[in-house]
């Protein structure tokens, strides 16, 4: 097994993939995982002198994409030549130590390499992944960012003089690591990643939003017509009026004299579905109109008070992981 062969698997449908496994010399078998049943294909190498045998097996495990092939062998010289293939052929990866999982990444393809021990044999996997890329044309609305889950698909999309790394100022002492698609123009899109020693594991989108800490609540954002809108009708420039509207009931967000000042407040209900975006309000006119004393306004006093709110940035989130969700229920 060499490695553009390997890659070269994740083209075949499943089908195809089962019937070259066999061809090979591969043989069937089933396996349970997490409550799942997956499918195996081993093959022993036919060795006369009495060393150990080397077992190879390819382990086909389905995902959203279709599957993620994993490819487990116990010979550490093969392991060993296989990495120095995906070095070779342009792949990224940041550097850890030997014992921990190493994730490399080039346009669609992804790979984890890491070992595992089955009864008393130690096994080194590769396991691979494709994933279906929309075309640059597809992407229309904020929420199809979402399906750009890595910085590498960021630059295998949109084209790597397009997309650039950086660091996302929460606070003055909170960063993270983000990358910027169309950095410093309307279409200027900022992307937070759970894993940022890789960047990938998208956490969430932040649409009109800067890169600095916010100095007071009076600040103006650096892009103020940013074009990318959320399909459920909301954009960067729309008024306190608008959103309620939209939303067919009133909104909630922090008062500007408060520390998280124009964030919404939890509990927000309507029309516009906030477990899927984020809003921050800014306003023209808050200095010189009358501001409520309880930490959170509602819009319906905003718009009383005649206070000129309207929508800074966008945060677009992700559809919760299974996990995630498990893990609330608890």
């Amino acid at each position: 097994m060499d490695m553009k062969e390997l890659t070269r698997l994740l083209d075949l449908n499943q089908g195809k993939l089962e019937s070259h496994l066999q061809k090979k010399g591969y043989k069937k078998f089933f396996y349970s995982e997490n409550g799942d049943l997956n499918i195996s294909y081993t093959k022993l190498e036919k060795n006369k002198s009495k060393a150990p045998k080397n077992v190879r097996s390819f382990q086909i495990i389905p995902n959203e994409n279709g599957y993620e092939l994993a490819y487990n062998t116990t010979s550490c010289t093969e392991d060993s030549l296989l990495k120095k293939e995906i070095c070779s052929m342009g792949f990224t990866y940041a550097a850890k130590s030997n014992e921990a999982p190493v994730f490399y990444q080039k346009e669609s393809i992804s790979i984890e390499t890491f070992t595992k021990t089955v009864d008393t044999s130690k096994f080194y996997v590769l396991k691979a992944r494709k994933k279906n890329l929309p075309e640059k044309r597809d992407i229309l609305g904020a929420e199809d960012l979402l399906k750009l889950d890595a910085h590498e698909y960021l630059i295998e999309v949109f084209g790597k003089e397009n997309v650039k790394t950086d660091v996302f100022y929460f606070s003055e002492t909170e960063t993270n690591k983000c990358s910027v698609l169309y950095p410093n123009s309307y279409r200027e899109a900022i992307f937070i990643w759970n894993d940022e020693m890789n960047m990938r594991d998208l956490d969430f989108v932040i649409i009109g939003g800067t890169l600095k800490p916010r100095v007071n609540t009076q600040s103006v954002n650096q892009i103020p017509h940013n074009s990318w809108g959320s399909k459920q009708g909301v954009y960067c420039g729309m008024s306190l009026k608008e959103v309620e509207k939209l939303n067919e009931g009133p909104i909630r967000f922090y008062n500007w004299n408060t520390e998280s000042a124009g964030y919404l407040a939890p509990n927000n209900k309507g029309s516009i579905d906030f477990t899927r975006i984020g809003l921050v309000f800014n306003c023209m006119n808050c200095n010189f109109t009358k501001v409520a004393n309880t930490q959170v306004t509602e819009s319906n006093y905003a718009l009383k008070e005649n206070q000129k709110v309207y929508v800074t940035t966008l945060i677009i989130l992700p559809d919760k992981k299974p996990e995630d969700a498990r893990a609330q229920r608890r």
